[in-house]
């Protein structure tokens, strides 16, 4: 890193406090130090940039002129020894995240390649769950950060970062097929094949939020798999928009009435203090969904 104390860095504190003695009690110099630098710098600029009193100095009117210069290299140094920790902080870390497979398949590759543009020795280790596991790595620190629903990260400190509509998916012949939209009382009667997702289940609480008890004929983890189902006619299912956005097959997808969702969010253990490069890729994702 370069040192924060530069004879430009020097210069710059003797001006603000008008005083070697006081500038030299800053960074921690003696006054004849923090003299030779300012002698320093106007030595190669070939001009006397401070007048020297008894109770102080303050600049000339060539200093007046240059000293904005001066001012614009020491915040180049300071930025280029911020960027320079950085890189340090950053080679060869290791980010691990507990993540469900809807964030693994569309959120986390844009973020993880934008990041490693920057960062390319940043590498990423990925934990497949739903919310309990995720939160049973962050507890023993298998992960450092975990996606999650905000309504269930009591335990944990958390980031929102955006919201997932569910949406209802029915085979192509199904009688409900042609409607506009689907309430939640209409798919309580259906044999619903539902996205496991753990002891906390978001599609659960959304019918328990209405007092309604769905006929749930099957638990499954994968999407695609409740996809090819549903496209069979062996049931019907609510999945999220972040999964379907990009689906064209032929089960017939429409918006539920009530509008249930889920508010994606990123999580980490409360009081853990984060390694650097999760810290500036929680950053990054924030940054990320925050602009969208």
């Amino acid at each position: 890193m370069i040192p924060l104390a530069s004879k430009y860095q020097v210069f710059c504190q003797a001006v603000s406090h008008k005083s070697f003695t006081e500038a030299a009690k800053v960074l921690h110099h003696s006054q004849s130090a923090v003299s030779q630098a300012v002698k320093a710098v106007e030595q190669e600029v070939g001009l006397t940039l401070v007048l020297r009193k008894k109770d102080g100095i303050e600049l000339t009117s060539d200093g007046k002129k240059v000293y904005p210069y001066i001012q614009n290299i020491c915040d180049v140094e300071l930025a280029l020894a911020h960027k320079t920790f950085e890189m340090e902080q950053l080679q060869g870390s290791i980010v691990r995240i507990g993540t469900f497979p809807t964030v693994s398949r569309e959120a986390l590759p844009t973020l993880m390649k934008q990041f490693k543009a920057e960062h390319p020795s940043v590498r990423f280790v990925l934990y497949q769950g739903e919310y309990t596991s995720i939160a049973s790595m962050l507890q023993s620190g298998k992960v450092e950060i975990g996606f999650s629903h905000l309504g269930f990260c009591e335990e944990f400190e958390a980031v929102p970062l955006f919201r997932d509509p569910l949406a209802a998916v029915l085979p192509p012949e199904h009688s409900l097929a042609k409607q506009s939209e689907i309430t939640l009382e209409q798919f309580s009667t259906e044999p619903l094949i539902i996205l496991d997702e753990g002891k906390r289940s978001v599609i659960k609480d959304v019918f328990a939020n209405v007092s309604l008890s769905p006929w749930l004929e099957s638990r499954v983890y994968d999407c695609d798999t409740i996809m090819a189902m549903v496209e069979r006619g062996l049931g019907v299912s609510l999945l999220y928009r972040s999964y379907l956005k990009d689906y064209t097959g032929p089960a017939v997808v429409l918006p539920i009435r009530e509008r249930p969702e889920r508010h994606v969010a990123i999580t980490w253990k409360r009081g853990n203090m984060l390694p650097y490069a999760t810290r500036k890729f929680m950053d990054h994702m924030a940054d990320y969904y925050r602009t969208r």
